[in-house]
């Protein structure tokens, strides 16, 4: 769920004097992936990944405009509902070609992946509701934010290795799939 408001990863408003300053880090003594990139590459990479969640929470609020939502309710339905549907529904495609093969190997293999998609929507879902908007949205900032907080980064790159990343490759992974069963 992407998230900018001007606030620091706990919640602080937060002042930044440069257009790219990095983050502080999240307790003084402590690594963070940050530190490790600074080392090799100092702050360039930080900043890129402070830019491309920026555009991306920018492009999330325009999608929210033109439907009508506001910020926190396209988070919700783009974050939490749409990207494991698509998930399901490129697996249900793969589970349509495999039963164009005939081979039993794909029809099973396939069968198993759109059900472990299913059960991860839900999974999901069950997680968040019932709830108001607002409530989901905040839920889901809590737990990445918890998450952020035990791999010791920041909540924009949990937020953007779950909800871009992950999501990604998954998909690709599923196109390829199809791809080999062409």
């Amino acid at each position: 769920m992407l998230l900018h408001r001007g606030l620091s990863d706990r919640g602080h408003r937060q002042v930044l004097p440069g257009p790219c300053q990095p983050h502080q880090d999240p307790a003084p003594g402590t690594r963070t992936i940050r530190d490790h990139f600074r080392q090799r590459q100092p702050e360039i990479i930080i900043c890129d990944m402070d830019k491309i969640f920026e555009a991306l929470c920018k492009c999330l609020a325009a999608i929210g405009r033109l439907l009508g939502w506001n910020y926190c309710s396209a988070s919700v339905y783009i974050c939490i509902h749409l990207w494991p549907l698509l998930c399901v529904a490129i697996a249900l495609v793969m589970l349509f070609f495999a039963v164009k093969t005939t081979s039993l190997i794909w029809i099973c293999a396939c069968s198993i992946y759109v059900l472990f998609n299913i059960f991860g929507y839900w999974v999901v879902i069950k997680h968040y509701y019932p709830g108001t908007i607002n409530e989901i949205f905040n839920h889901c900032y809590l737990d990445l934010m918890a998450i952020a907080e035990e791999w010791n980064t920041s909540y924009a790159i949990v937020n953007l290795l779950i909800y871009v990343i992950l999501f990604i490759a998954i998909m690709a992974f599923d196109i390829l799939l199809i791809m080999l069963m062409l």
